[in-house]
């Protein structure tokens, strides 16, 4: 491990601790087990984590559960870089409702500039006949 990584590899650690190590008492009995807290075995089966590719870049999806309770981190990784953000349950439904709306303007915005696009070139029916969108 080069030098210049220690500080990033002992952060990642501390934060893999604080989010997955449990007290001795906790770990005790285990996953399911007692407790009724959010890290207490309320949360036995979480949804199982999923990755998508996207040019060089790949995403992953990975549910997890903490002392804090549920919570979805989204890992944005590159060969030479690496990015997450923590998205806690309680937040799952804004978060996706935020996300599709984006979608939703970003397709209408490609469309008005594919339209104006189109116009510009004169909106000449004969060179754009091959394409019949339904």
């Amino acid at each position: 491990l080069p030098a210049q990584g220690l500080i990033e590899f002992r952060d990642a650690l501390a934060k893999l601790i604080d989010d997955y190590g449990g007290e001795d008492d906790e770990l005790a009995g285990g996953p399911g087990g007692g407790g009724g807290g959010p890290g207490g075995g309320l949360y036995g089966e979480l949804p199982e984590g999923t990755s998508i590719t996207v040019d060089s870049k790949r995403f992953f999806f990975d549910v997890g559960c903490n002392k804090y309770g549920v919570f979805l981190r989204v890992s944005e990784v590159k060969p030479s870089y690496r990015n997450a953000i923590t998205v806690p349950f309680k937040a799952w439904g804004k978060f996706g409702g935020a996300f599709c709306r984006y979608a939703d303007e970003m397709k209408e915005i490609q469309e008005r500039q594919r339209d104006k696009l189109y116009e510009r070139r004169g909106g000449d029916e004969s060179e754009g006949e091959e394409v019949d969108e339904d």
